[in-house]
């Protein structure tokens, strides 16, 4: 039985094998896909004559108790002679050594089918897995380039000025049939074939200009992995003088052999040629000699079409790494100490050098301190940022504009691979318990946080909108920001929008994905945008601590049945839904004017506003309802009772009257004669003389709810 350890649905699907496929194969080969399935098939795996393709990223997906536990029965089946294949986006050869190979997914997806029909016969051969249904190639590839090689020996060169570079194998390697001053010849060309030692060969050697390079189609280990052509992609997507120089790729293999090759479209590139290694061949070149322009360059990108690697993921992986790399450029901290590892996953990916082949600009847009500052007023707001590629960058990027510029308290969830092996309910629960000990004003929150997040398609279920809600639920004035690459407009109205009576989000911020970069000022404009939210947030984190007060005001009045705590209820509520309220040109406005009339209906509650006679002098006078004189208020900006109040009419002074309930109800602030001023200005407002509505700002609300809670909580029986 083969046995295929593979976790992604959605990859195996990327290479034509999906479930429906697999089930024509199920009495030779079993898909594990979860840990579960993993467990339950171990001893099976271990029986004589088993076969096992393992990827290598399937443990990734548990915590590291679990994770080291797949991995040392893994090496078990090594070491007991189990046929074992490992795979995954990180290779770029094939290997085989006893009973072990190593291969990339596309090559074992691409051979899967031929190797599960030999197996079926009998032929348990893994070159025919690293193969397909031609294994003999490897060996008729060395002979070829011997003879070839052979048939060289003793050929006039030809003389020439140009600069040439050739790169040649350390076994078997190419005589070069030119000769001149201006001629290099890499000749120890035999090294580790992965990307970052093709960078590295292409920085060491590549660094001056060059009139013509030559690559050997096959080096390395396998010769039919074709090297040579991913070498000359390498070239080609790099920033060095030799991006538009003439490439010769030289060996001996047909078109037909190159066909299915992620590197075979660099055939399609202007100014990239194949050519048998003979000397004629090879001399024959020298007319093409001539660097092709950047118009041709930018059209044969466009011949170019290469899978994302699956030890990056799928396209939500994709665009964290890209908008990573591309945030991270425009800030300059590339270079950074603690950002470089991080930086050379992508600037040194084939993959990634194709997309920013792709959207190569010809000056790069940078983002300056003064783009990133914040301004936070006089807060200093504490931020927690919660994602589950934290450590891809993430971290590190916030740090820089959150802490290094802004100097603003950062925390976060998700940088240690903390939830990577989290369900969603236990990701909700760690995130739940930080937040109420934590105490965060703005919280940045990923929307795909788990595994089950990959594989569902409604936002609704995905862990980052279920956590959303629980902050919300928890302390409404919490601000949130959604960070995520989704593209769907419609998940950005959901999440925005509230779910049954919850709210939703403050503002939601865009992983830059590849296509975005089309853009020139897409990843400056996104970064603003980012620290405009935040800043926004920033002035809305005084909702924090108001909803809590309100809270508390709420249950006091809900607890009484009189008629004036059923009002002053109502009140509450429509302020409250005010202050939330999305998209309200003159929220503070409302908000003010809603909580101002629970302190007029409070006045009218404890003030008797009919007048009494001071028989000595005729003067009025005006109790409040427990018998209580009133007293007389300055009517300035420091107004302070002075004196009992006494008038010469009947009226009382709608000033005088909202004071002394205050003042009554220990809640009088040196902000009454401010909140009075202001409410009369809405009240009665004089369109010559201002716009009133205008006028209200966060300090009113503050101010105005300061005095309403007080009056609340100071009363006993509400």
């Amino acid at each position: 039985m083969i046995y295929l350890i593979e976790d992604k649905t959605s990859r195996r699907i990327d290479y034509g094998w999906s479930d429906k496929r697999f089930q024509q194969y199920s009495d030779i080969i079993r898909v594990i896909c979860n840990l579960e399935s993993f467990t339950e098939n171990k001893e099976a795996m271990l029986l004589p004559g088993s076969i096992v393709l393992y990827h290598e990223s399937f443990p990734n997906s548990v915590d590291y108790g679990r994770r080291r536990g797949v991995e040392t029965f893994i090496d078990t089946l090594k070491e007991r002679g189990v046929m074992l294949a490992y795979f995954s986006g990180s290779k770029s050869q094939r290997t085989i050594n006893d009973n072990v190979c190593n291969l990339p997914p596309h090559v074992l997806y691409s051979n899967l089918g031929t190797f599960i029909d030999k197996v079926q016969a009998g032929e348990n051969d893994f070159r025919y897995l690293m193969f397909g249904s031609k294994p003999e190639l490897e060996d008729d590839l060395r002979e070829s380039i011997i003879a070839v090689n052979n048939d060289n020996i003793g050929l006039p060169k030809v003389n020439t000025d140009k600069h040439l570079f050739f790169f040649v194998t350390s076994e078997e390697p190419l005589d070069v049939p030119f000769e001149g001053n201006n001629i290099e010849v890499q000749d120890a060309f035999d090294f580790d074939c992965d990307d970052t030692s093709l960078c590295e060969i292409i920085r060491r050697n590549l660094d001056n200009k060059i009139d013509a390079l030559f690559v050997p189609l096959c080096f390395g280990e396998t010769l039919s992995d074709f090297m040579g052509l991913r070498l000359a992609m390498m070239i080609r997507f790099s920033t060095n003088p030799n991006k538009l120089t003439p490439i010769i790729i030289y060996g001996e293999a047909s078109y037909t052999d190159l066909l299915d090759l992620e590197c075979f479209d660099i055939l399609k590139m202007p100014g990239v040629s194949l050519v048998h290694s003979d000397f004629s061949s090879l001399q024959a070149t020298a007319h093409t000699w001539k660097d092709i322009s950047n118009s041709a360059y930018s059209a044969g990108l466009k011949n170019i079409h290469l899978h994302i690697p699956s030890d990056i993921g799928d396209n939500h992986s994709l665009s964290n790494k890209w908008a990573i790399h591309r945030w991270a450029t425009a800030m300059n901290i590339s270079e950074e100490n603690d950002f470089d590892k991080v930086e050379a996953k992508v600037s040194e990916n084939l993959y990634f050098r194709y997309l920013s082949a792709l959207n190569s600009l010809k000056n790069a847009i940078k983002v300056n301190q003064k783009d990133m500052t914040i301004q936070k007023d006089s807060s200093n707001p504490k931020i927690l940022l919660v994602d589950d590629q934290a450590d891809e960058g993430w971290y590190e990027i916030m740090c820089h504009i959150l802490y290094d510029i802004n100097n603003i308290e950062f925390d976060c969830i998700g940088y240690y691979g903390e939830l990577k092996a989290k369900t969603s309910d236990e990701i909700i629960e760690l995130v739940k318990s930080k937040v109420e000990s934590k105490n965060p004003d703005i919280v940045i929150l990923d929307l795909r946080l788990c595994n089950s997040d990959y594989n569902t398609s409604k936002v609704k279920d995905m862990c980052g909108n279920k956590l959303l809600r629980k902050i919300k639920q928890h302390n409404r004035g919490i601000q949130v920001l959604m960070f995520s690459a989704t593209n769907k407009v419609w998940n950005y109205q959901y999440l925005l929008n509230s779910e049954d009576d919850v709210d939703g989000a403050d503002g939601f911020i865009i992983k830059e994905k590849p296509e975005d970069s089309v853009n020139v000022y897409f990843t400056k404009e996104v970064i603003k945008l980012f620290v405009a939210s935040v800043t926004k947030c920033c002035q809305l984190t005084y909702r924090k601590a108001l909803w809590v007060d309100l809270q508390n005001d709420l249950i006091k009045c809900s607890c009484s049945n009189s008629e004036y705590a059923n009002f002053v209820f109502k009140l509450l509520e429509l302020a409250q839904e005010s202050l939330f309220a999305k998209q309200t040109n003159y929220t503070c406005a409302s908000v003010f004017m809603n909580f101002f009339r629970v302190i007029e209906a409070t006045a009218n509650q404890y003030i008797d506003s009919y007048a009494k006679v001071d028989e000595e002098t005729g003067q009025y006078y005006f109790l409040s309802k427990d018998g209580k004189p009133l007293w007389r208020f300055n009517t300035n900006d420091s107004a302070e009772p002075t004196e009992t109040l006494l008038l010469d009419k009947k009226s009382l002074p709608y000033y005088q009257k909202i004071c002394n309930t205050l003042m009554l109800l220990g809640a009088y602030s040196t902000h009454a004669y401010d909140i009075v001023k202001k409410r009369n200005a809405f009240e009665h407002p004089n369109a010559d003389w201002q716009d009133s509505l205008q006028e209200f700002d966060i300090s009113d609300v503050q101010n105005v709810f300061e005095i309403v809670h007080q009056l609340i909580q100071n009363q006993d029986n509400i």
